[in-house]
């Protein structure tokens, strides 16, 4: 038995589970939390801002998955990273300090303030 435990640690580990194991037990009377869908601590949601438009003033200017700079660019469906070109239209949705959150084709992620008008 103890065997079975250490290869199903290690499977979970292996394959990034570990926040799946981390999932806190349901309270009384709640239902019990998906266990296929990574549990994300401690994450600020964006305050909210009326919904209004930036432009981009630089040229080439990724699209973030989080509001940091060392945060993974969003992708399109074919994998490629979505760059944004000087004069780019964003739909800002939400802002977090240095960063707002925006729309630009159908697409939701964070740019820096510095980088947009």
């Amino acid at each position: 038995m103890k065997a079975i435990k250490t290869m199903l640690l290690a499977a979970a580990l292996t394959f990034g589970m570990s926040a799946w194991a981390q999932a806190p037990a349901p309270q009384h009377g709640q239902p019990a939390p998906n266990h296929h869908e990574k549990v994300e601590r401690h994450k600020v949601a964006p305050k909210k801002t009326h919904k209004r438009q930036v432009t981009v003033i630089t040229g080439n200017v990724r699209l973030r998955q989080s509001a940091s700079k060392n945060a993974h660019s969003v992708r399109n469906s074919r994998g490629q990273r979505i760059i944004l070109p000087r004069g780019a239209r964003l739909t800002v949705i939400g802002s977090m300090g240095n960063y707002y959150k925006v729309s630009y084709n159908r697409h939701i992620g964070y740019i820096s303030k510095r980088y947009v008008r």
